[in-house]
């Protein structure tokens, strides 16, 4: 019971944590300004962080480079915490090298896809977020730089399905010229949510059978 709240607790603040390391890796790529409040926020909390391991580290890892690395060890922490406490697991029990290397793999993969639900989490909430600040900044100017900020983020998803829409239905939007591609990028990334998802419960399950 005591294990389930702390991993509850930790994969709460991990999560939040990765997705924080994610943003800021992304707003790199995109090279948004680095003065916007956004930037400045991801900054302010991975910090502390990310430049003593860039001043110390013997490789030359980049800011992009280093967040990735982050948002995957804390994910596969927390898919390491969460094998530990399944009930079958024994802290005394030993295993074959062959099965150290399938658990290895399991909690990598489970990791990784962990990473994917994240990733699909914050790109809904960027969606979320640019279609209520569209209807917004036109009445209210001071916000049209978190404006920007958010466009840019969502350009690279939305340029190719706009080409699509604009190449195969331009007859059937007409004069309305009403942008759907957020509306078909949040469906989706809802659909990669759902297989994710379900490829998530059944690694869990594989888990349980590990002895």
């Amino acid at each position: 019971m005591i294990s389930d709240i702390l991993y509850s607790i930790l994969q709460i603040l991990g999560s939040t944590f990765s997705i924080i390391f994610l943003l800021r890796c992304y707003l790199v790529r995109v090279k948004v300004n680095l003065q916007s409040q956004l930037y400045v926020f991801t900054c302010t909390l991975t910090d502390w962080v990310i430049s003593p391991i860039l001043r110390i580290t013997a490789f030359k890892l980049n800011i992009q480079l280093t967040c990735l690395i982050f948002a995957y060890s804390i994910s596969f922490l927390l898919a390491t915490f969460y094998w530990v406490i399944q009930p079958n697991q024994e802290i005394a029990t030993f295993y074959s090298a062959v099965k150290v290397i399938e658990i290895i793999a399991l909690i990598a993969v489970l990791a990784f896809l962990w990473i994917l639900s994240w990733i699909v989490n914050l790109l809904t909430i960027v969606i979320i977020v640019f279609a209520i600040l569209s209807f917004l900044v036109h009445s209210s100017p001071n916000l049209s730089g978190l404006y920007i900020t958010v466009s840019m983020l969502l350009q690279p998803f939305l340029i190719p399905i706009k080409k699509i829409l604009d190449n195969k239905i331009t007859s059937v939007r007409g004069s309305a010229n009403i942008d759907f591609s957020p509306l078909l990028l949040l469906f989706a990334i809802q659909l990669i949510a759902i297989v994710n998802d379900r490829v998530i419960v059944e690694i869990q399950k594989t888990f349980l059978t590990i002895a």
